[in-house]
C-alpha cells in the first residue's frame, strides 16, 4: 500500500506517466512545425517548435444518449451514455452514492471524453430513474437502507459493463469502475467476482462496511491484477479508506487536505464521495486520467493521475506545490526530480495564455541580491488556445539579444512536451521539461512561478517579467 496526501489546497501531480523521449527533438526544427509569432516580439526572434496543436472544440465532446441496461435478474436500469468523440475503445461504468442519481457524474464526463474514454453512468436500482421497477416501487426499500437490496447492486455494475463492451462497442478488456461512498463498495464487489471484465477500480469516499457490503471482507478476494486507487478527503478518513488501503497490498490511497468552501461550511459532508467534484481541486482530472492510465487510452500523453507515492517500496516523488501566482484564477501543481519538472494545471476557458519563470543554480549568499540564485530567470509563454508553447527568453540580461532556443537554459536543446484539453469551462494542461544543469546539480536549487494571462502574453518586454522570487516557490529535487 502507499499512501499520498494531498497538501492544503488539494494538490495534483504527475507521479504516473507513459515514457515519452524529449532528447531526440532539437531546436532547429522545420518552419512549417514552428507556431506563429505573438506580437511584440524582436524581428528575427525564433519561436519555440513543440507541444500539440489544436485543444479541442465543443463540437468534439461527446453527447449524452439515455439508454436502458438490463441486469441478469431482470432489473431495468436508467442509464445515460457518452460515446467519446475519438474513442480509443476504453469505457467507464460510474457508480453514484446512496440517494443520489447518474447526474451527479455531470462534472467528470467532459474530462472522459477529453481522453478518448466512452462512459457509461447508471443509477442504480431503487435510485432516479431505475427506482420503478414495473409495478413495484423500490425507492423505500432504499430509503430504509436494506441491506438485501444493496447486496444486489453489484449485478447493476455488471450489467454496465457488459452494455459497454456490447452496445457501446468498447474493448471488454478495457472497462473501468468509479464508484463514489457505496458506489465504492459496489465497484469493488463487482471486480472481485468478474475480475476478467474489469480493468481497474476508483472510489471516492470508500467506506469498510457501507449499507451491509462488507469492503474489508471482500478486498481478500479483489483481483492482484486489478489497479485500485482510493479518494478520501482527511475528515473522512476513519469511515474505511485508510484501513482498506492496508488491507490490501498495491492499493495507492490518496488523501486530501483542503478547507471546506464557503459555499459548503456548514455540510460536514461537502467533500464526501462525489460532492468532492468541483470542490476538490482537479479531482476530476485526477479520476479521468486514472482511468485513461489503467484503461490504455491516449498512452502517447503524460498522464496527470493524482498520486504520489510514499513508504517503503514507493517512487522517489514526494508532494507537489502550488506554483501558481498567489491570486490566480488558475491552478498549477509541479514537483521535480533532478533536472526534470513536470507540472499539470487548469485555468479558465477563457484565458489565453501563461507564463512560467524559472530560476536555477545555488542559491546567493547576499540576501540584498535582487535573484535569490545564481543563475538568471528565464520565462517561457504558453498559448493555451492552440495547446504549445509560444515563446521562451533566456534570461541572459535584461536586453532582447539573447532571447530564442539557443540562449535559453530553460530547455537547451529539447523539445518541451505540453498538452492542452478544452474541456468547455476549464482548460486542462500537463507537461515536462528539463531546467539548465547550473554548476553542482547536487546543490542545485529551482525556483519556479506560473501567471495566468488572459491574453497571451507576446513576450517579456526587456526582461521586465511580473514574476519576481517574492512569491516564486523552491522546488527541491526529489
Amino acid at each position: 500500500m502507499s499512501t499520498r496526501h494531498v497538501g492544503r489546497v488539494g494538490l495534483l501531480v504527475i507521479a504516473s506517466f507513459f515514457a515519452v523521449s524529449l532528447d531526440g527533438a532539437s531546436s532547429g526544427a522545420s518552419a512549417q512545425e514552428n507556431p506563429p509569432l505573438p506580437p511584440g516580439l524582436p524581428p528575427g526572434f525564433p519561436p519555440i517548435p513543440g507541444g500539440k496543436p489544436g485543444a479541442e472544440t465543443k463540437s468534439d465532446r461527446p453527447e449524452p444518449k439515455d439508454v436502458t441496461v438490463t441486469t441478469a435478474d431482470g432489473m431495468h436500469l436508467a442509464a445515460t451514455f457518452w460515446a467519446a468523440k475519438e474513442t480509443s475503445g476504453a469505457g467507464v461504468v460510474l457508480v453514484h452514492m446512496f440517494g443520489s442519481d447518474r447526474k451527479a457524474w455531470g462534472p467528470v464526463v467532459k474530462h472522459f471524453g477529453a481522453r478518448g474514454i466512452s462512459v457509461l453512468a447508471i443509477d442504480l436500482r431503487g435510485h432516479g430513474g431505475s427506482a420503478k421497477q414495473g409495478k413495484v416501487d423500490l425507492a423505500p426499500r432504499v430509503q430504509k437502507r436494506d441491506v438485501k437490496l444493496f447486496a444486489e447492486m453489484h449485478k447493476d455494475a455488471f450489467a454496465a459493463v457488459q452494455w459497454l463492451a456490447k452496445d457501446g462497442k468498447c474493448d471488454p478488456k478495457r472497462i473501468a469502475l468509479v464508484g463514489a461512498s457505496v458506489g465504492c463498495s459496489i465497484a469493488i464487489d463487482t471486480a472481485r467476482q468478474h475480475p476478467a471484465d474489469v480493468a481497474a477500480v476508483l472510489c471516492m469516499s470508500p467506506g469498510a462496511n457501507y449499507l451491509g457490503l462488507d469492503s474489508l471482507t471482500h478486498l481478500k478476494t479483489f483481483p492482484a491484477t486489478v489497479p485500485l486507487t482510493l479518494l478520501v478527503h482527511r475528515s473522512e478518513i476513519e469511515a474505511g479508506a485508510q484501513k482498506l488501503a492496508d488491507a490490501r497490498p498495491g492499493t495507492r490511497l490518496v488523501i486530501y487536505d483542503d478547507a471546506a468552501p464557503s459555499d459548503a461550511a456548514t455540510d460536514k459532508t461537502w467533500a464526501h464521495g462525489t460532492k468532492m467534484l468541483g470542490r476538490l481541486p482537479i479531482v476530476e482530472q485526477t479520476i479521468a486520467s486514472f482511468v485513461a492510465a489503467k484503461t490504455g487510452s491516449k498512452t502517447e500523453d503524460v498522464v496527470l493521475d493524482g498520486i504520489v507515492e510514499q513508504g517503503e517500496g514507493a517512487e522517489p516523488w514526494d508532494q507537489a506545490v502550488d506554483v501558481a501566482k498567489p491570486g490566480s484564477e488558475g491552478a498549477v501543481r509541479a514537483f521535480r526530480v533532478g533536472r526534470r519538472v513536470l507540472f499539470g494545471g487548469t485555468a479558465p476557458a477563457d484565458f489565453g495564455g501563461l507564463r512560467f519563470e524559472v530560476q536555477s543554480g545555488s542559491v546567493q549568499a547576499d540576501s540584498s541580491a535582487p535573484f535569490p540564485m545564481s543563475g538568471p530567470p528565464q520565462v517561457v509563454g504558453v498559448d493555451l488556445k492552440l495547446g504549445r508553447w509560444a515563446w521562451t527568453w533566456g534570461g541572459m540580461g535584461s536586453v532582447p539579444d539573447f532571447l530564442g532556443p539557443a540562449n535559453a537554459p530553460l530547455f537547451g536543446k529539447t523539445q518541451p512536451l505540453l498538452r492542452v484539453v478544452n474541456a468547455g469551462d476549464t482548460l486542462t494542461f500537463e507537461g515536462e521539461w528539463f531546467v539548465p544543469a547550473l554548476g553542482d546539480e547536487a546543490t542545485n536549487q529551482v525556483r519556479l512561478v506560473v501567471i495566468f494571462d488572459r491574453e497571451l502574453h507576446g513576450g517579456p518586454n526587456n526582461g521586465a517579467m511580473d514574476a519576481n522570487p517574492q512569491y516564486s516557490v523552491e522546488l527541491p529535487s526529489r
